[in-house]
């Protein structure tokens, strides 16, 4: 027999690997390429967000920490405080009704409207307290506010029997520099002129709303007392 020639053997697998290799590892190079780019978006989004967290992080520890050293707001004229002027035409008739024309009377000062279910609960307490308190100086006056319908306003006063001195805020000045925010609203302003004691908000309503309002127009008049 004739030993085999060399084209008819099988080849070795040493002829083998290098073929095999370079084939299988001829597309395996940009599928490495692909999936390094792949990680390396996939590092730069980490850090993307990572720097997003501590942003918002950085920001909520900011107004914490500012939060508890900013001055609260304002309601209105603070007790002590001259209380702004009030100079607005009578709700009827050609009259004026000015708060510097009072220094010397303690003055309760109640923004209302006639749209105002609360205003309309406490109007009996109010026109109650001005009958109790006016043989002892204490004046009680309505401002009527700029968003109320001027015909709805004077019917509101003549339904309630409102005997006691009634402005309109045409303009809206006086509502802004009083801060008014809800209504009814009434300020407690002294002998003195100046704000007696923080603004009540929500009406004075019922016998217990009776009974808050005679003690802070007995408070006016106790400091009254004391300043002559």
């Amino acid at each position: 027999m004739l030993p085999p020639r060399a084209q008819d053997l099988p080849p070795s697998p040493s002829a083998i690997e290098p073929a095999a290799r370079a084939t299988v590892g001829a597309p395996g190079r940009p599928r490495r390429g692909v999936m390094a780019l792949a990680a390396l978006l996939a590092v730069v989004a980490l850090g993307l967000a990572a720097q997003a967290v501590r942003s918002v992080l950085g920001t909520a520890r900011t107004q914490v920490v500012s939060e508890p050293e900013a001055s609260p707001a304002r309601v209105g004229p603070a007790p002590g405080e001259i209380a702004p002027p009030v100079d607005v035409p009578a709700l009827e008739g050609d009259g004026r009704v000015r708060l510097a024309a009072l220094r010397g009377h303690p003055v309760v000062l109640n923004f209302w409207a006639s749209w105002c279910p609360p205003c309309r609960a406490e109007s009996g307490v109010l026109e109650a307290a001005w009958t109790r308190y006016r043989v002892r100086g204490v004046v009680v006056v309505g401002i009527d506010v700029q968003s109320d319908a001027l015909a709805d306003a004077r019917a509101f006063r003549r339904t309630h029997g409102m005997t006691y001195a009634v402005g309109r805020d045409e303009t809206g000045a006086v509502g802004r520099a009083y801060r008014i925010t809800g209504l009814p609203t009434t300020y407690f302003i002294g002998a003195d002129g100046r704000v007696h004691a923080p603004p009540a908000v929500g009406g004075f309503l019922g016998p217990a709303g009776a009974r808050d309002l005679a003690q802070q127009i007995d408070a006016m008049l106790a400091q009254q007392q004391t300043m002559r």
